[in-house]
């Protein structure tokens, strides 16, 4: 919420690195060549177009891109792997959702996993 990000702040290492958002920390506790933390932030994007769809779900340890004619559906990757899975969504009935529950079931409580929906019909 609103109080997470007064905690954070733009900051760079040089004027040629990168802008990261990082947490605020008293001037005091840092020293004058701390490095920046790790960033830990996650994204997840997706498009469709008439080349195609495409899908990004990106970690601070991996990143799963795809594009192309094919891409539809839904997309599900868990922080900190590399690949992500691919459900086929045809019928948003129990039996058509089955691979979902059942893949689902496998990832513990608590896991960050980032998800995509692609080309899928709306009613």
């Amino acid at each position: 919420g609103p109080a997470a990000l007064k905690r954070t702040c733009w900051k760079r290492q040089s004027r040629q690195a990168w802008w990261m958002e990082v947490e605020k920390l008293p001037k005091s506790s840092q020293p004058p060549d701390a490095q920046l933390p790790q960033l830990q932030k996650i994204t997840a994007s997706c498009g469709l177009s008439p080349e195609g769809g495409s899908v990004s779900l990106r970690d601070s340890d991996s990143t799963f891109d795809e594009e192309g004619l094919d891409v539809e559906g839904l997309y599900i990757k868990h922080y900190g792997q590399v690949a992500a899975r691919h459900f086929q969504i045809q019928d948003l009935s129990a039996e058509g959702l089955e691979p979902l529950q059942l893949w689902l079931s496998t990832i513990p409580d608590r896991a960050v996993l980032l998800m995509a929906v692609v080309g899928l019909a709306g009613d």
